[in-house]
């Protein structure tokens, strides 16, 4: 049986100066979800974050809507 599922998850993700995602903290969401979110954002990378001309460490919050 195929499990129909909403809702929103929010997390906050720490990226390194060479756009890798060091980690991801929870903000809110389905604790069902969260896994999924938290499993598929740690492979990610992303184009680095530019501080004064060089790549930097940042954190961003993302935001992901599940709907059936």
């Amino acid at each position: 049986k195929q499990m129909h599922i909403q809702g929103k998850v929010e997390v906050d993700v720490t990226i390194e100066s060479d756009g890798t995602v060091t980690d991801v903290k929870v903000i809110s969401g389905n604790a069902l979800l969260t896994p999924s979110v938290v499993g598929a954002v740690k492979k990610w990378k992303f184009t680095p974050f530019i501080s004064n001309g060089e790549p930097t460490k940042a954190i961003a919050s993302l935001g992901f809507d599940f709907k059936n």
